[in-house]
């Protein structure tokens, strides 16, 4: 009888450990979505009195499952492509931050306080989206800061 008893656990549990693999549920493999509002594409944004520089962003990430995290880079876009590391300027910045559910809707004012005369000139505004499952997509604006 015991015999029978752990032969029978045996065919139960693996049974019951198909069955669960069998109910899973898929992978995600559907990469998030970014749409930005703000800045505009080739938006020009002017150094105020006190050196200062305020850039508008407005952006929607989504998800088919749930989002993740984002990353906001800013950078000289003079002489380089994105595969490359060759910044001409000295200004760049990244922002990051957590996100949660499948849609979240991003207002933030990047407030660049000493902006360096010397780096006016057309800049990229790189934006990156992770979902939980680890999918990314990025996107990316170019804008001018001028004097």
């Amino acid at each position: 009888m015991l015999m029978f008893s752990r032969s029978f656990l045996l065919v139960f549990f693996s049974f019951i450990g198909i069955l669960l693999i069998s109910c899973k549920k898929e992978n995600d493999t559907i990469p998030p979505q970014i749409s930005i509002s703000e800045p505009k594409e080739n938006e020009i944004f002017k150094i105020d009195s006190l050196g200062k520089v305020e850039i508008h962003f407005n952006a929607t990430f989504s998800d088919d499952e749930e989002l993740g995290s984002y990353k906001i880079d800013i950078h000289s876009a003079a002489g380089h492509s994105h595969k490359s590391n060759l910044l001409i300027s000295s200004f760049d910045t990244s922002i990051t931050g957590a996100l949660s559910g499948r849609q979240y809707v991003l207002h933030q004012h990047i407030l660049i306080p000493h902006f360096p005369l010397s780096d006016t000139g057309q800049y990229h505004l790189l934006v990156f989206c992770l979902d939980k499952a680890g999918n990314q997509t990025t996107t990316f604006r170019t804008f001018e800061i001028t004097k």
